[in-house]
């Protein structure tokens, strides 16, 4: 970590500011219905925050109690278990790895949905099966999602479907569209991850009262939030985010960088307000590989 700081405290990277943040939001304004809001009226932003917090939670849960889980209900020994969690963290490093290439196909918030259904349902068969059933059963859906895993415990699923880049696909959707507030967004939702320092200690109290099937329901309850926050993004934020992903603002076309500024400048006030007067051009929907384009004053 220290030399990737160093790396990262020496490379040319531009500071992003909270004007810059601003203007491409209001420039993209057309295909995502942008509206400048004070940070609290952002829905989206406090649904992601309460989403990252449960379901870091919940996954750290699932991830601390996999071995006991292992060893109680299927009745595997502590070195079985521990091999069975081995194979599971390798079938988490390959959901990420196929989650990473779908991301260059398929939209971030199907994904995000997918995945956290996923999750979803394979928790509640592993509070309702016991043994060998639940491991035969969520065996076969393994070797359909992954077409090379052959014998795993119950987690090793329950990994994968929720490795698929939940983390970054919440912050990522959720600091959209925040324009001046995205820096500060981005932190509250990052922060969100001391989730992972409640729900698995809530869940070892449910294991010790009701037993290591039924304690399952504390992540349960953490994977419901973040499956109801994939519905959101899907329904009511869908328009903004599928602008976003269309905009081109910022993108480098014909030797010009798209939507740049070409007369005065703009920045905030004391207040977070805009200031001053800027020029701009606001991209349309891309039609023929050309977007069209109007300028526009604020």
């Amino acid at each position: 970590m220290f030399l990737l700081a160093i790396v990262f405290y020496f490379a040319p990277i531009p500071e992003v500011t909270d004007a810059d943040m601003a203007l491409q939001a209001e420039q993209s304004a057309s295909l995502t219905g942008f509206e400048d809001k004070p940070l609290w009226q952002n829905k989206k932003l406090i649904f992601a925050v309460a989403a990252q917090f449960c379901y870091v939670g919940a996954q750290v849960a699932v991830a601390s109690q996999f071995i006991s889980y292992g060893k109680e209900v299927v009745g595997l020994s502590s070195k079985d278990a521990s091999n069975r969690y081995a194979v599971g963290q390798g079938v988490f490093a390959i959901g990420r790895f196929t989650s990473a290439g779908l991301l260059l196909y398929v939209k971030p918030r199907y994904i995000m949905l997918v995945s956290a259904i996923g999750v979803m349902v394979f928790t509640i068969l592993a509070i309702v099966l016991h043994g060998e059933a639940g491991l035969a059963m969520l065996t076969v859906v393994l070797f359909f999602e992954s077409s090379k895993s052959t014998l795993c415990v119950f987690g090793s699923l329950q990994l994968l479907t929720h490795s698929t880049d939940q983390f970054p696909l919440i912050l990522t959707t959720g600091i959209r569209g925040l324009g001046r507030h995205t820096k500060t967004g981005s932190s509250l939702i990052v922060a969100a991850i001391s989730g992972g320092a409640f729900f698995p200690a809530m869940t070892g109290l449910a294991a010790d009262r009701w037993g290591w099937n039924i304690c399952m329901f504390v992540p349960l309850i953490g994977f419901i939030v973040s499956t109801a926050y994939g519905v959101y993004i899907n329904t009511v934020s869908a328009k903004e985010l599928d602008g976003f992903r269309e905009s081109k603002i910022g993108y480098v076309e014909g030797g010009m960088v798209v939507g740049d500024v070409k007369n005065g400048g703009m920045g905030l006030d004391e207040d977070g307000a805009r200031k001053g007067s800027v020029t701009y051009v606001e991209m349309g929907p891309v039609k023929g590989g050309r977007a069209g384009s109007s300028g526009r004053e604020l």
